[in-house]
C-alpha cells in the first residue's frame, strides 16, 4: 500500500459478526476529534451483514480501508492489519466497543508528550444487559514507568488486567516489527504482553476512561468455561514463567504465584472438568513452582499464603475443597 504521511494513526478494527455492535463502534472512531488517521476494517470472514456495514461506511470516508479474510481468528485479524498500516501508532480496537471522542487526541498527545512508546488509559466496564458501569482506573494520571514496571503491575495488582489487553492502548507501531499476536491462542493479549513489554522504556499512563469495554453474552471472555480455555491459560501461565526464568527473579516471583493461585482457584470451580491425569500433573507443576521459589518469594507470600503453599504441596485438590468450602461460607460461589 502506498504511504500516506498525512495519517498519524492506524486505527485496526478485527470483525467477526458483529452486526448490532458495528455500528456504534464505528461512528465512535470516524467522529474523533483527531482525524489524521486511517480506520482499517478486517473482516475476518464474517457470516452476518458486518460487511455490507464496513462497505458503507467505506463509500462515505477516505479514510476507511477495508480488507476482508478467511476466518482465522482475532489475533490473525490484527496481524492482517498491521500488514497494511501506514501510521506511526498504531490503537486496537475491539468492534463491539466504543470509544469517547477524544480517545485518539488524548493518547495521541500523552504518547507524543512523553516521548514514550506506548500510552495507556483507563475505561469502563459495560454489560449490555445491566445499567450498572464500572470504571477501571489507573490510579495515576500522566505518570511514566517501563515496560518492566507495567508487567509488575499486570501481576501485582488486582485490576492488573487493565495492563494486559490491547485495546486500551495506542503503539509504536514499530514494536511491532519483530511481535505479532499468537495466533490461534485463546487469551490473546497475554500471550503478546509480556515479550512486548520487555524491551518498551516507557509507557505514559492517562488515567481518563475514554474507552468503553462492552461485555455482551457472546463475546469469547463471557462464553462459558471450557477444558480448551483452561488448557491455554495453563499453557500461557507456564510460558510466562520460562519466559522470566534467568531474565528478573521479580516477575519470576510473581509469575510463579500467580500460576499456583490459578491452579487452586481453577481446580476449585471447575473440577468437574478435569480428568484424574490432568490433576496429577497440576499437583506436580504445583510443587516445582513452589521449589521454583521457595529462597525468593517470602517477602511476597504472607503467612497465609505461605500456609496455602505448604498444603497445596501436599494435596492440591484438598486445598482446593477448602478454598471451595470458605467461598461457598462467605456465598462468592
Amino acid at each position: 500500500m502506498e504511504k500516506n504521511e498525512k495519517v498519524k494513526i492506524s486505527v485496526i478494527v478485527p470483525i467477526y459478526n458483529v452486526e448490532k455492535y458495528l455500528k456504534k463502534c464505528l461512528d465512535s472512531i470516524v467522529n474523533q476529534t483527531f482525524k489524521e488517521f486511517e480506520l482499517i476494517l478486517v473482516n475476518d470472514g464474517s457470516t452476518d451483514n458486518s460487511e455490507i456495514i464496513c462497505e458503507e461506511y467505506r463509500r462515505k470516508d477516505s479514510r476507511i480501508v477495508y480488507l476482508k479474510k478467511s476466518n482465522g481468528g482475532l489475533s490473525d485479524a490484527r496481524n492482517y492489519g498491521l500488514d497494511y498500516a501506514n501510521g506511526e501508532y498504531v490503537a486496537f480496537i475491539d468492534s463491539d466497543d466504543y470509544l469517547e471522542r477524544n480517545f485518539l487526541e488524548l493518547l495521541y498527545k500523552a504518547i507524543r508528550t512523553s516521548k514514550s512508546e506506548v500510552a495507556v488509559c483507563g475505561f469502563v466496564l459495560e454489560y449490555e444487559d445491566e445499567k450498572d458501569l464500572q470504571n477501571v482506573s489507573l490510579h495515576e494520571d500522566n505518570v511514566i514507568i517501563t515496560g518492566k514496571d507495567l508487567l509488575y503491575r499486570v501481576m501485582k495488582y488486582k485490576d492488573g488486567y487493565s495492563y494486559v489487553v490491547a485495546w486500551n492502548k495506542l503503539y509504536k507501531k514499530n514494536l511491532f516489527d519483530n511481535i505479532k499476536f499468537a495466533k490461534g491462542k485463546i487469551y490473546e493479549d497475554e500471550w503478546i504482553n509480556y515479550p512486548l513489554f520487555w524491551n518498551v522504556d516507557k509507557v505514559c499512563l492517562l488515567d481518563k476512561k475514554i474507552y468503553h469495554y462492552v461485555q455482551r453474552a457472546g463475546s469469547i471472555k463471557n462464553s462459558r468455561m471450557s477444558l480448551k480455555k483452561i488448557e491455554s491459560m495453563n499453557e500461557m501461565l507456564k510460558d510466562r514463567i520460562l519466559f522470566y526464568k534467568d531474565k528478573d527473579i521479580k516477575l519470576f516471583t510473581l509469575a510463579n504465584i500467580r500460576y499456583r493461585n490459578w491452579l487452586i482457584n481453577t481446580l476449585c470451580r471447575n473440577k468437574s472438568m478435569l480428568s484424574n491425569e490432568i490433576i496429577t500433573e497440576w499437583q506436580e507443576e504445583f510443587r516445582k513452582s513452589v521449589k521454583n521459589t521457595r529462597k525468593i518469594d517470602r517477602k511476597e507470600r504472607s503467612i497465609y499464603w505461605k500456609f496455602v503453599d505448604i498444603l497445596g504441596y501436599i494435596n492440591l485438590t484438598l486445598t482446593a475443597n477448602i478454598r471451595k468450602g470458605l467461598a461457598n461460607l462467605q456465598g462468592k460461589i
